[in-house]
């Protein structure tokens, strides 16, 4: 019998009060005619639990051979009220076979326990010659703006630039609600080389340190540039390549090879998905943009032609560029369809 492909990506106990669940994220490997059930047996019972698929492209990109549907996600929520979680198991059915994913008992139930109403992820700390950035998400269940600050080791505020973003990701993922779906953060603050940090995020019921030491934090940086240059070099090799090696040293030697590879291949740029977060645009901002009045204000004609396209693709077509900031604008559709 062949086994069902899935990963389990994120599994929580939260255990506060007016929020006691067991939540569990990730992905089962799936086509669209495919028949997928997912069952949950809490204590030995077989229980109601709400499920939610969830868009995975990452994995649609990693199967791409395979025909992965989109929705192959999921996102489950248990609400425990007032029970004592001992034995939770999830199980699938696909297509008649059933298989278990995962099971949690009393031991791992205490492991995993959260009782802090603040949940901080840090996405990535970036360190420059005067800078220290520290990127990622913050959520409060004690239904809380979230506070940030800097202290260094002496105790002192440190000033901080701080950048909130939305965080549609999340939304999609149901790790946050709409009310709260500006919960990304982007922290930047100059730093001496001879003192240690802490970044602090609080809803005043709860808080979480991250340690930010300058040394170390260059050390990390060094180590990931070694590594993406190993990675980079590995994905290269290939013959014409060497063939392409073999003439730059010919024409300007190993020393001039090693410069060439340490700049071209041994980059620090940032990776599109990280660079993509931070450009995102604050809804204060967009705002800003939508009021903007310019002394020239040309009109900007779209021209899309169209060939039996799906409605769906139509309307989120147009909806992008009604979304867009620029107002003075136009779209004209070219409809070949011959009425179809």
């Amino acid at each position: 019998m062949k086994k069902i492909k899935f990963c389990v990506d994120q599994i929580v106990y939260k255990n506060i009060p007016g929020h006691r669940y067991i939540k569990i994220n990730g992905w089962i490997l799936s086509t669209e005619t495919d028949t997928v059930q997912v069952f949950s047996v809490l204590n030995g019972k077989q229980i109601h639990h709400k499920r939610f698929a969830v868009e995975r492209p990452d994995v649609q990109k990693k199967f791409k051979r395979k025909n992965v549907r989109l929705k192959c996600g999921f996102d489950i929520q248990i609400d425990l009220k007032e029970t004592i979680p001992k034995e939770y198991v999830l199980y699938v059915k696909k297509n008649g076979v059933l298989q278990k994913l995962y099971k949690l008992g009393g031991s791992d139930f205490a492991e995993i326990e959260d009782t802090k109403s603040l949940t901080l992820n840090i996405d990535g700390i970036y360190i420059d010659k005067s800078h220290i950035v520290v990127n990622g998400w913050s959520v409060s269940q004690a239904d809380r703006d979230v506070q940030y600050k800097v202290t260094d080791n002496l105790g002192n505020d440190v000033e901080v630039s701080l950048e909130l973003r939305k965080r549609q990701d999340l939304y999609k993922l149901r790790l946050t609600d709409k009310k709260h779906i500006l919960c990304g953060f982007k922290a930047t603050f100059l730093y001496d080389k001879d003192k240690k940090y802490v970044f602090e995020a609080t809803d005043t019921v709860d808080k979480k340190d991250v340690p930010l030491v300058p040394d170390e934090l260059w050390k990390a940086h060094r180590y990931e540039a070694r590594k993406g240059f190993i990675v980079q070099a590995l994905k290269k090799a290939k013959v014409k390549n060497f063939y392409k090696v073999y003439k730059y040293i010919a024409e300007n030697g190993v020393k001039g090879l090693r410069g060439y590879l340490i700049e071209r291949i041994n980059s620090t740029v940032k990776p599109y998905d990280e660079w993509f977060k931070e450009q995102q645009l604050t809804e204060k901002e967009i705002e800003a943009q939508k009021n903007k009045k310019f002394d020239y204000q040309p009109k900007i004609s779209v021209i899309v032609p169209t060939y039996n396209t799906p409605m769906k693709f139509l309307r989120e077509m147009i909806e992008s560029l009604q979304n867009q900031t620029y107002a003075n604008w136009e779209l004209c559709i070219g409809d070949g369809s011959e009425g179809n």
